[in-house]
């Protein structure tokens, strides 16, 4: 059965170190993370709390939306942490791999992922939207028109708007007490 991934690979010159992070479609990231030219070593993975609760809380959440959040900061961390490189830019692609459903590392995961990635650039929104399409799930449209405003604007908020516009501060009006 073929797994349908999301992923990328960036590197960190200085500290010759890389790092792989990779969403699968069940929303289970898997990370590995080592030195350059080495095997790195796999982590534990992530399942998010939304596809494993049956909380009826949860019951409208969207598909996947936590684990490509979490996917989205782990990609903003590590650039922060010096992992500017991107060895294997964000990709979508379908591995030979079955995936493991207990949370175990999963490196054969990892290592398919790294020898079926092509090289193709692209941003994580991108990927990410590439791979919620394949789903079936619904993501943010490409190009959304800004359309003016069909409403007047209120008295207050066009008032607060000439103060901004004039530079100067807006203060509260004094409110009631509270009794």
């Amino acid at each position: 059965m073929a797994t349908l991934v999301v992923g990328f690979r960036l590197g960190n010159d200085a500290a010759t170190r890389q790092m792989t992070a990779v969403l699968t479609e069940t929303g289970v990231i898997h990370r590995a993370q080592g030195l350059y030219g080495k095997l790195a070593r796999a982590s534990k993975p992530d399942s998010t709390f939304a596809l494993t609760a049956s909380n009826a809380v949860l019951k409208d959440e969207i598909p996947l939306a936590r684990p490509v959040s979490h996917l989205r900061q782990l990609h903003t961390s590590y650039t922060k942490k010096g992992y500017t490189r991107a060895l294997i830019p964000p990709v979508v692609v379908r591995l030979d791999v079955e995936e493991r459903q207990h949370g175990a590392q999963h490196r054969e995961l990892i290592q398919a992922f790294i020898g079926a990635a092509p090289n193709t650039l692209q941003s994580l929104d991108a990927a990410i939207r590439e791979f919620r399409t394949a789903l079936g799930l619904p993501s943010r449209p490409l190009n959304v028109a800004w359309v003016p405003r069909t409403a007047p604007i209120p008295p207050q908020v066009e008032a607060m708007l000439r103060t901004l516009a004039h530079g100067s501060p807006l203060t509260s009006s004094s409110q009631r007490s509270v009794r």
